[in-house]
């Protein structure tokens, strides 16, 4: 591989990893804020998720030469994705939408920017790992997407180990 393209894709996984340290902090501080115990196990689910997904993608960057450790978070643009938050203003049922659809929001935005990683590089071990994180992410917000309808419907989340198992 090339150094531009080296240096391509380190950026592009150092904005992957921004995103996934974003994911885990809302999903944590959706879990916090829900009262629903459901809803509370969904968002701990996906926090937890967006931990492996950070691990992996330091692990890709250092499979690309890159040192995680020595590139700082606090140095990317922020996504903008969870800049948004959801805070018992509206009610219960507006605020489970308004944090379901954030996070529909944020995993779209993963699944472009792995969706980029994925077709612009001719690495097969980066491709593979990569098709697996957009896999993910697209399981992610199929889940987003249950509860919103759920949520809509009943006011409600479901039981979320239904879902899980």
């Amino acid at each position: 591989m090339q150094e531009k393209d080296v240096t391509w894709t380190l950026a592009v996984l150092k904005s992957a990893r921004t995103l996934e340290k974003e994911g885990f902090e809302f999903y944590t501080k959706a879990a916090g804020e829900t009262a629903d115990a459901n809803g509370k196990a969904m968002f701990k689910y996906l926090a937890g998720e967006e931990v492996w997904h950070y691990d992996t993608v330091n692990d890709l960057i250092r499979g690309f030469g890159g040192h995680p450790d020595a590139i700082e978070d606090a140095q990317s643009e922020p996504s903008g994705i969870f800049g948004e938050t959801a805070g018992g203003k509206r009610g219960r049922k507006a605020d489970a939408l308004d944090a379901l659809n954030i996070g529909i929001r944020a995993e779209d935005k993963s699944i472009e920017t792995y969706s980029k990683l994925f077709e612009a590089t001719g690495d097969k071990n980066l491709k593979r790992a990569v098709k697996r994180l957009i896999d993910e992410e697209r399981r992610h917000k199929a889940i987003l997407e249950a509860e919103i309808e759920f949520v809509t419907d009943t006011g409600e989340y479901h039981d979320f180990k239904t879902i899980t198992m």
